[in-house]
């Protein structure tokens, strides 16, 4: 198994972007969601989408550790959401503004 930060994706992102590798201040995160049933009744059609940011410039075994995972938005609703990126734009917002 090897670490996230060691993937072809990153590879790209680091040529792309030569100076995010060279500044060690730098800053990797991802991001996760998954919708779930909060009671845990089949028949309830509501869900609830949590919105996850990880941290992987820390080593592989904190970096999905419940103390270092950033809960950035909860998505309520009574079906699947259709169009996620009305609720993330506020975090995208948020992420440029870190980028600059």
């Amino acid at each position: 198994m090897r670490g996230l930060t060691n993937s072809k994706t990153w590879q790209i992102v680091e040529d792309r972007w030569p100076q995010f590798k060279e500044e060690p201040r730098h800053l990797r995160l991802g991001l996760a969601t998954n919708g779930v049933n909060p009671y845990s009744l089949q028949q309830s059609k509501y869900l609830v989408w949590p919105i996850v940011v990880l941290n992987y410039n820390l080593p592989p075994h904190l970096t999905m550790n419940n103390a270092f995972m950033w809960l950035t938005l909860i998505v309520p609703g009574k079906k699947q959401v259709h169009n996620m990126d009305i609720y993330l734009q506020l975090l995208i917002d948020e992420l440029q503004l870190l980028w600059m």
